[in-house]
């Protein structure tokens, strides 16, 4: 992520959303959703198009999935959701690997999902899937979440460190106040403690939303 997203932009800065359009994030909850609709959806074309741009040759399955469906270039929301893969594309592992410890190929298919490069990432000490979420998380920058396996295969979504602080200046986001609610929201999070209802520690989304908390919400501070 761009070191820019953090300095703060005007709603009104229509040049500078659009050639970030990821830098919608340090809005207010208020200004986010006070845009006039041609407006936003020109800043999400251009935020799909970058993004189709700066990922398609870097990560193999969306250049496979690009040329399948015929798309060269984002040129409307359309043709974004052309390029959006079935579910099923994150359970296609072969399941074998996992019960035979061949984590090594695990690894070599998560690496046609994500523009990080995992080729280096030593695996040989692996003797479950929890030792090998652990593993890309000491190695590389890449942070797997999966779902709850109730189909009976888990969903492997890459994700990466960088993402994470996102996540949490989002969640922030949905605990403001709206225009001039009086006493609505929450700015400060700092001096309130969270509480979850489930696992703390984990490579599911919400556990990992928690880690994501903890640091750039918290301060590192699990107490809280």
């Amino acid at each position: 992520m761009d070191a820019r997203l953090e300095e703060p932009v005007a709603a009104t800065d229509l040049g500078a959303l659009k050639a970030q359009p990821e830098r919608l994030i340090g809005l207010s909850m208020t200004e986010q959703f006070s845009f006039d609709l041609p407006v936003l959806a020109e800043l999400q074309l251009e935020g799909l198009r970058n993004r189709f741009r700066d990922l398609v040759e870097r990560v193999p399955l969306l250049a496979r999935f690009a040329e399948s469906q015929g798309v060269k270039e984002v040129n409307s929301i359309e043709d974004g959701a052309l390029l959006l893969v079935p579910h099923t594309m994150y359970k296609s592992y072969p399941l074998a690997a996992i019960e035979n410890n061949r984590f090594d190929r695990m690894t070599k298919w998560l690496d046609t999902l994500t523009a990080y490069d995992l080729s280096g990432v030593d695996v040989s000490g692996c003797e479950c899937i929890d030792d090998w979420i652990d593993a890309l998380d000491a190695q590389t920058e890449v942070r797997v979440r999966h779902s709850s396996g109730t189909t009976g295969k888990l969903s492997l979504v890459p994700g990466s460190v960088a993402e994470q602080k996102y996540k949490a200046l989002a969640f922030r986001r949905y605990l403001q106040g709206f225009g001039d609610e009086p006493d609505a929201g929450v700015d400060d999070l700092s001096g309130l403690p969270l509480i979850c209802f489930a696992h703390r520690k984990g490579a599911m989304s919400a556990a990992r939303l928690m880690d994501a908390l903890q640091i750039h919400l918290y301060g590192g501070d699990d107490s809280m």
